[in-house]
């Protein structure tokens, strides 16, 4: 017996070697998949990015397009269903389909974008037949930034915006439309709506998905809640985007204290 259960374990450590390997190379996939900083650097005053999966993997990921002819470009988060590896499958479809929406040229504007996308990962995944087995979507945020224009368009759908303004006022929350995207039905999704802001009156905008609100914490174990995440950025929005990060970091660490960590945490912070 003792022969027997020795050799199970070795199988079983074996087996475990095998899996976490295999999460790990997927860990560096995923990571593939997201724009570099010198690329968003390049047309954006400054970047910080929060992009913490809640396992090896996750459900969020940010993306953004190409530099349009005319100047434009457009930055989008995104949260998936779920977390760890289902939560990445569904992540990487979206940062397929999003290249497949630029690639194609149908749709300009971020709440056409966002319906698209969701059309896309609605059929990709055959939620829009009857007998589908999955029942997955997504939250997301897309800005599109127009410097020639002066012009930055949002929508969101469950993902709003922090702006930063430029006088040094208090930092503006914008909501995005309250349903998610995909999920099952046979409807098209319409367009989202859409706010449009003059990039000379911000100096900052940002984005978050809900691992960083629904997190409890405190005395009292409440969510975090987007509310703080505002005086968050408020008290560090002196800094340049790149070096907010980390003071936001410590302040979601301290929030949670000794609690388990329930979701991935991401967020952008977009200079201009």
């Amino acid at each position: 017996m003792i022969k027997v259960d020795a050799a199970r374990s070795k199988e079983l450590a074996i087996a475990h070697e095998v899996v976490v390997d295999s999460v790990n190379y997927a860990s560096r996939i995923q990571r593939g998949l997201l724009p570099s900083m010198e690329r968003m650097k390049s047309v954006l005053g400054d970047v910080g990015v929060l992009w913490e999966p809640r396992d090896v993997v996750g459900g969020d990921i940010y993306w953004m397009s190409p530099t349009n002819d005319d100047g434009s470009f457009w930055v989008g988060l995104i949260d998936c269903t779920g977390h760890g590896v289902p939560g990445a499958m569904v992540s990487m479809l979206v940062a397929a389909s999003l290249e497949r929406i630029y690639d194609l040229g149908t749709s300009t504007s971020p709440g056409q974008i966002l319906a698209q996308l969701g059309d896309f990962v609605r059929i990709a995944l055959n939620q829009d037949s009857e007998d589908a087995e999955s029942n997955d979507g997504f939250d997301a945020a897309i800005c599109k930034f127009d410097p020639k224009a002066d012009s930055l368009t949002f929508a969101g759908a469950r993902i709003g915006i922090f702006a930063v303004p430029k006088s040094g006022g208090d930092v503006i929350r914008i909501n995005g439309f309250k349903g998610a995207l995909g999920y099952k039905g046979s409807e098209p999704h319409t367009p989202l709506p859409e706010v449009d802001l003059k990039m000379s009156d911000l100096k900052l905008v940002a984005m978050a998905t809900d691992g960083i609100f629904d997190q409890p914490g405190g005395a009292d174990r409440r969510a975090f809640g987007p509310s703080r995440w505002r005086d968050a950025i408020q008290s560090t929005c002196h800094l340049p985007p790149s070096e907010m990060v980390e003071p936001l970091r410590r302040r979601l660490d301290e929030w949670r204290g000794d609690g388990h960590r329930r979701d991935d945490l991401s967020a952008v912070f977009l200079g201009l």
